[in-house]
């Protein structure tokens, strides 16, 4: 009787101790089964976005903050975690990568792979040719596609600047703020001396910016075609010609690109003038639109002008014209402000 008791207790400890196993074992199997849905598509190895850098190679995009180079046709990765990659650069095949440890290299879109190292601080596509890259110490120069120096890294590196090559030179900017154009054989065909430096495709000209005042040079051989001399020097393709919008002096031009004047005198509006003929305490006061003349507007200044022949009578260098009376214009030098006013008589004559 005794032995049958002992037996029922083993029997019983052992179905318990079974129990047990079989609930650790499903656990680990349910644990096993969520941590693998879980990396699927949030885990380390799950991927969220991807973006084209050619038809058979993309990136894959994790949520920890890294990238990674899949080959859609081999069916694999081709590039170890990366930080980021850059967009595919137009009319290239190299594009630049920054690995985990904060260093630039380049990479193949039609390969996805690696054949320039991360060494680099910084790096941006190649362009024309030619890539710029800043070594640790802080200097910039350009490489080519064998990772050898075109030009030196003697150049100063300016953030938010863009280092590319565009019809066939580099704008660069120095640490005080002058801009120049480099070209790709490392000579400077127009010196960092302006504050900004636009490019007119249309033309094929650069147009320069320095005391406030622009001019115009002609790409490839870097002639002046028009003196630092101008306001401002814009491009107008409108249906009585093309060529260059040029601003001096309070007025506006329109000369084609052998400098023949188009137009002679342009505005961008007009507007009507008026008076006050009554003041009226408790109601609207009357006001009376002026038949003798009419504000115009060039480049967000104002003039005055004869109604009737367009005769200019006062030049559009003020901020706001007003009239005082019928025969009195107030012309203000500022348009943010109610005082500091010029006064003109209605034909022109400054009033002192």
């Amino acid at each position: 009787m005794r032995y049958r008791s002992m037996a029922r207790r083993v029997l019983n400890v052992c179905w318990k101790s079974a129990l047990v196993i079989i609930g650790i074992f499903c656990a680990i199997l349910l644990w096993v089964a969520a941590r693998e849905q879980y990396d699927e598509h949030y885990g380390w190895d799950a991927h969220y976005w991807d973006a084209d850098l050619s038809a058979n190679i993309c990136v894959h995009h994790f949520r920890e903050n890294a990238v990674r180079v899949y080959d859609r046709e081999a069916g694999k990765y081709v590039t170890p975690r990366l930080k980021w990659v850059s967009d595919v650069p137009e009319n290239d095949t190299l594009t630049v990568f920054c690995d985990k440890k904060d260093r630039r290299g380049f990479l193949n879109v039609k390969t996805g792979e690696i054949v320039i190292e991360g060494k680099y601080k910084y790096a941006w596509v190649f362009s024309e040719g030619l890539a710029a890259v800043v070594e640790p110490g802080g200097k910039m120069g350009f490489i080519d596609k064998t990772e050898q120096y075109v030009i030196a890294p003697e150049l100063d590196y300016i953030p938010s600047h863009d280092y590319v090559f565009k019809h066939g030179v580099c704008c660069i900017q120095n640490r005080e703020g002058y801009q120049g154009l480099l070209s790709r054989e490392g000579e400077w065909v127009v010196p960092q001396e302006y504050s900004f430096i636009s490019y007119i495709e249309e033309a094929d000209m650069f147009v320069p910016t320095k005391d406030k005042k622009e001019g115009l040079i002609r790409n490839g051989s870097f002639e002046w075609v028009l003196p630092m001399e101008y306001d401002d020097i814009s491009w107008a393709d409108a249906p009585s010609g093309e060529g260059f919008v040029l601003y001096k002096d309070f007025c506006s031009k329109h000369v084609t690109l052998d400098g023949t004047v188009i137009d002679e005198f342009l505005i961008d509006d007009t507007e009507e003038l008026k008076y006050m003929t009554r003041f009226n305490s408790d109601e609207a006061d009357e006001y009376e639109i002026s038949d003798r003349v009419i504000a115009f507007r060039v480049y967000n200044l104002y003039g005055v002008m004869d109604k009737h022949t367009g005769k200019v009578l006062v030049p559009a260098m003020y901020g706001c014209i007003e009239m005082s009376s019928e025969n009195i214009l107030k012309c203000s030098l500022d348009p943010d402000r109610y005082d500091n006013f010029v006064l003109y008589n209605i034909e022109g004559k400054k009033i002192e």
